[in-house]
């Protein structure tokens, strides 16, 4: 015969694992901005849109005889360009999106 009390334990388990495991999946929620850009495939944003927050700084300028980001940005070099805190990553567009 099953133990009431290790039935009930282990519902109890199971119940905290699929909470935890949606919690999880769920992000506890995603707080936004009105600025910046949404998950798309283009590789490309128009302003306005929304980003959640944490997600990589867009790309504000034209790539158009541009596509070697660490030339200006590993040092932080060439006028205002930020100096990348990563770089060892050199696929840019994997992560920063354009804006158009």
């Amino acid at each position: 015969m099953t133990n009431p009390k290790k039935f009930l334990d282990g519902k109890l388990f199971l119940i905290m694992v699929l909470t935890l495991s949606l919690v999880g999946i769920t992000g506890c929620g995603s707080q936004s901005t009105s600025v910046g850009t949404s998950q798309n495939t283009s590789g490309t944003v128009t302003a306005g849109e929304t980003v959640p927050v944490g997600y990589p700084p867009q790309i504000p300028h034209s790539l158009e005889e541009r596509s070697q980001c660490l030339v200006c940005h590993q040092e932080g070099e060439a006028g205002n360009a930020p100096k990348t805190p990563h770089p060892e990553l050199t696929n840019c567009r994997q992560c920063h999106v354009l804006i158009e």
